[in-house]
Parts: structure tokens; sequence; C-alpha cells
């Protein structure tokens, strides 16, 4: 699970590093606050993204890597917004040793068995 969340999260991480999205998407997560139009295209970016993670810790619940009672939606979100939170909100670096902590949080936080 831990390997997936890095390889998945690590193409978000990217993104808002290296590529276009990282430059617009404060301009588009702002103009989502009052335009459907940008709201429509946020929501559908994120929609995607949480579904990615949701389904690594589903197989991780099925294959009894964390409870079945574990906050997965919740997770997701988690996962997900703080990069966005750190990088645009905070001014703080996502780079790869933020990520392996991250990650590390997402896994105690779905209660990851050793």
């Amino acid at each position: 699970m831990r390997a997936d969340l890095i390889w998945l999260l690590n193409f978000l991480v990217l993104a808002l590093n290296d590529t276009p999205w990282g430059q617009i998407a404060p301009q588009v997560i702002a103009a989502a606050a009052t335009d459907d139009e940008a709201r429509g295209v946020i929501t559908s970016f994120m929609k995607d993204r949480l579904t990615s993670i949701e389904e690594v810790f589903a197989a991780a619940a099925e294959r009894g890597e964390i409870p079945s009672t574990a906050p997965i939606s919740d997770i997701a979100v988690t996962a997900v917004a703080a990069p966005y939170f750190r990088k645009l909100v905070a001014g703080l670096p996502i780079d790869e040793t933020w990520l392996e902590s991250h990650v590390d949080m997402l896994c105690a936080l779905a209660g990851v068995s050793e």
C-alpha cells in the first residue's frame, strides 16, 4: 500500500512542482469559489484523484493490511488536500522527503498492520 500511495501521490507532487498545472492551480481553485464552470473543472479533477487513492486503501483493506473500518474517504481527502495546502497556502516545499513522511502518516491514520 505504501509504495502504491507514493507512486500515485508523486504524480500530484510533480504536477504541482513541475508542470503548468502547478502554475494555474491557484487561479482555478480561486475561481472555483465563485464560478460554476471552474468549480466543475476542479471537482472533476479531484474526484479522479480521490477515487484512485480510495482504491488503494480499499485494496489494502481487502488484503487485511488495514482495518475494514478505516475511514478511507476521509484519509483520501487528506492525502490529496495536504499537498495543495502545503504548496499553495503554507508555501512549504513538497518534495520526496515530505512525500514519504506524508504517506507514512496516511498509513498510520489507516491503521496499517505491521
